[in-house]
């Protein structure tokens, strides 16, 4: 009796041994199958002239204000692929509430990533204004999720909430070489009596002009 019990614990300790081999095998042949779908999968889209997705992923990792405006950085995922061409980007404002509800300020464009690099996306107007702003990125083509990705909201404050006009430069008029004491054109020249205004050069009498 007892040793059929030393065979049964054998088998069982052997058992259990074996079993962290056979599950790791059947976790690689299941990944390895899948990968195998997924490049049949797009053979058959790259045959049938459909959008394929480059199994890129991005995702936004910061968002802050700066001193010339607001940036966002934006990465491609470590288990990702590389981008096969690159993706646009928004700039959403509202000045108060959700700035995904406000309007679109400004647009631009997320080059081609390899996987793990991240690229800083700036709005950099000549003024900021204050308000609630959120960037708006776009993932690659026939992307399996939503498509799009939103960054964190970032609020701007002590900038005013409209736009100021520069003020204008003084005017600079050309020196006038025939008057040097007045250098405007657009300023007439003060009258200074001619001491010869008020002189009769004829004196008294009758005068007959020639041809009358």
């Amino acid at each position: 009796m007892k040793k059929a019990s030393k065979v049964t614990a054998g088998i069982l300790t052997a058992s259990l041994l074996v079993f962290p081999f056979v599950q790791t095998g059947h976790t690689a042949l299941a990944a390895k199958a899948k990968q195998e779908q997924l490049h049949k999968d797009k053979q058959q889209k790259e045959q049938k002239g459909q959008p394929v997705w480059d199994r890129s992923s991005l995702f936004f990792t910061t968002a802050d204000e700066t001193p010339d405006g607001i940036s966002a950085s934006i990465k491609n995922g470590e288990d990702s692929e590389a981008m096969q061409g690159e993706v646009r980007y928004e700039v959403y404002w509202s000045e108060s509430g959700n700035p995904k509800d406000g309007v679109i300020v400004y647009s631009g464009v997320v080059q081609p990533l390899a996987p793990g690099e991240t690229q800083v996306l700036t709005y950099n107007p000549d003024k900021i204004v204050d308000g609630n702003y959120m960037f708006k990125a776009y993932q690659r083509e026939d992307h399996p999720g939503t498509g799009v990705l939103w960054s964190e909201s970032i609020t701007v404050s002590g900038n005013g909430t409209e736009e100021t006009s520069p003020v204008p430069e003084e005017p600079e008029y050309p020196e006038n070489p025939e008057s040097p004491e007045n250098n405007n054109p657009y300023e007439p020249t003060p009258y200074e009596p001619n001491p010869y205004d008020n002189v009769n050069v004829y004196g008294s009498g009758n005068y007959t002009y020639p041809g009358m």
